[in-house]
């Protein structure tokens, strides 16, 4: 039919710091479950074949996925204080000292 059909799912725009924990695990996954794996296993086989494999090893650890990682924390660290965020709302949350 020539109609348009709605689905039943509302689309509700997310929220700055919503986004800002999405871009944090997105960055973090790709540096975590693939440029560091990546990194050593070139570490591991290349060695055996080649004289230059830390050269390489060192780009993908170090010139790939460590800024990525600082990237990752700055945008949890900046998810956790940005407005909107309902982080240590409430007490059960919050680590209180006790004397």
């Amino acid at each position: 039919a020539g109609g348009s059909s709605q689905g039943s799912a509302i689309k509700i725009p997310l929220l700055p710091y919503q986004k800002l924990i999405i871009a944090h695990a997105s960055i973090l996954g790709v540096a975590f479950l693939i440029l560091l794996p990546a990194g050593a296993l070139l570490a591991r086989y290349l060695r055996t074949f080649s004289r230059s494999w830390f050269k390489g090893h060192w780009i993908i650890q170090f010139g790939l996925a460590g800024p990525l990682i600082v990237i990752g924390v700055a945008l949890g660290i900046a998810s956790v204080h940005s407005e909107g965020s309902q982080h240590l709302d409430d007490t059960h949350k919050v680590n209180i000292k006790y004397r």
